[in-house]
């Protein structure tokens, strides 16, 4: 066996010697870097969840406003159903007394004025469950519809009054 100088094997027992203290300052460090990639999770995670929570909240918002608008633009168009129908009662009354050619004639108008209120029945219920842009397209559809029931009514009138 080979003489083994003290001077060989000091800076090897001091090397070893300082080995736990280097893993502890290293297991120290990789554990505040563990903290810190946990706080910085945890406050991105509360971010995002703030971020969904207020885009949630403009979501409600907006459907809010979406559905009171679809709401008045639906009593609207019922109010104008509604005088659209006293006039289409009032003119089948006098329509009713109407004879020969003028009935024929009266009885023409009435039944385009009934196709004419039967589209827009079907579009006001197309009003009640469509959204987004298909409820834009029920609602110009109820708009068209409308107005050729009003140019039909006015119609009718003419040949029931002769005016």
């Amino acid at each position: 066996m080979k003489n083994v100088s003290s001077f060989t094997i000091l800076p090897v027992l001091l090397a070893l010697a300082g080995l736990p203290g280097c893993n502890k300052s290293d297991e120290q460090a990789a554990a505040q870097a563990q903290r810190d990639a946990a706080d910085t999770s945890r406050e991105a995670q509360n971010e995002a969840n703030d971020k969904i929570a207020a885009a949630k909240r403009e979501a409600d918002e907006a459907e809010a406003k979406a559905a009171a608008a679809r709401t008045e633009v639906k009593n609207s168009v019922q109010k104008d159903i509604d005088a659209v129908d006293r006039k289409i009662s009032y003119l089948k009354e006098r329509g009713a007394t109407a004879k020969g050619n003028a009935q024929k004639n009266v009885a023409a108008a009435q039944g385009e004025v009934e196709t004419r209120r039967a589209a827009v029945q079907a579009n006001v219920r197309k009003l009640e469950t469509e959204t987004g842009s298909a409820w834009e397209s029920a609602k110009a559809a109820v708009d068209r519809d409308l107005t050729a029931l009003k140019a039909a009514v006015d119609s009718l009138e003419t040949t029931v009054t002769g005016k």
